[in-house]
């Protein structure tokens, strides 16, 4: 479970992601809920390592959307999801 705090469209929110549920302000939930299935099918991450379906189930791919979504990130907190060091042995 992780908590973004950003500013998105002028006002400041808190939204978490825990085990692929989207929680915080009602509305904007339901707008990043939309918003990562939109992304269904296009890779999100590094190269040599990214995801390219179910999303929202996924932490990093989560993580870095959110990330993308606010105008402006202010504080994460709780378990934020890290990279592995080149899981599949591949150059980046």
């Amino acid at each position: 479970m992780f908590t973004i705090k950003g500013r998105y469209s002028g006002k400041v929110y808190n939204i978490t992601w825990d085990n692929g549920k989207i929680y915080g302000d009602e509305v904007l939930a339901d707008v990043i809920k939309d918003y990562i299935e939109a992304k269904e099918g296009e890779p999100v991450g590094f190269p040599g390592y990214y995801f390219t379906d179910n999303h929202i189930k996924n932490a990093f791919s989560s993580y870095l959307i959110l990330r993308r979504f606010f105008d402006e990130v202010i504080e994460e907190s709780g378990d934020i999801p890290a990279r592995e060091e080149n899981p599949y042995g591949v150059c980046d």
